[in-house]
């Protein structure tokens, strides 16, 4: 096959990793019954999404579609969030977190409309994003001391799906992405294997959280 075909399709592969990591976010969700993104993440993903989707030139038809279904899965993970979030902080009440949901939510919509305003590239605002996904997921992990809500199939999709971009920024760019870009891409990268690497040690051993007075790990 010619060359261009697996340059091609290296977006698409990307993009099919994160469909199969919101899949069995939503699904992980039910099971544990949590919210399995984090809020902030959620709000931020579903923002970048719906703006990615108004803005002409942004994607190949293919892409477009496969944001088009992002978009759909983010409805279901946002849905997720808004009911499991509250429950995660028991002493304060339901409304109120709801409320700081609904703003996180608005604050993200106009931040990111403005991003896109400024005309970034679209490699920009990803790039940006899949750091801050990134991050907020081992924040998950090491604010709830478990494995609750996640699992090592998601982390493997996400991680697999955002290297897939990256290589095709990268042979795009002739593999000068800039300082920003190339160090935002080392960043998220280590993140992602962090967190894959994490997400095994606490499935195999548990050794990763200390144990409780009962003597069994925090959940």
């Amino acid at each position: 096959m010619d060359t261009n075909f697996w340059i091609d399709a290296l977006p698409v592969f990307g993009g099919l990793g994160w469909l199969t990591a919101y899949i069995l976010i939503i699904r992980q969700s039910r099971i544990d019954g949590v919210h399995a993104m984090p809020m902030v993440a959620a709000c931020s993903n579903i923002s970048w999404e719906f703006w990615a989707m108004m803005r002409d030139g942004f994607f190949t038809p293919e892409m477009r579609l496969i944001n088009g279904l992002w978009l759909g899965l983010d409805l279901i993970i946002i849905t997720q969030v808004f009911v499991y979030f509250p429950r995660a902080f028991p002493a304060i009440r339901a409304s109120i977190s709801r409320a700081m949901m609904a703003l996180t939510l608005l604050a993200s919509f106009v931040l990111t409309a403005l991003l896109f305003e400024e005309s970034l590239r679209i490699s920009d605002t990803a790039a940006l994003q899949n750091v801050l996904m990134s991050a907020l997921f081992l924040q998950l992990l090491w604010i709830r001391k478990s494995t609750r809500g996640q699992h090592v199939a998601i982390a493997w999709s996400k991680g697999i799906g955002t290297a897939a971009i990256w290589l095709w920024m990268y042979i795009l760019a002739d593999g000068e992405l800039g300082g920003v870009l190339l160090g935002l891409f080392i960043l998220s990268s280590a993140l992602d294997l962090l967190y894959i690497a994490l997400l095994h040690m606490a499935r195999s051993a548990r050794a990763l959280f200390v144990e409780g007075p009962s003597g069994a790990a925090p959940s």
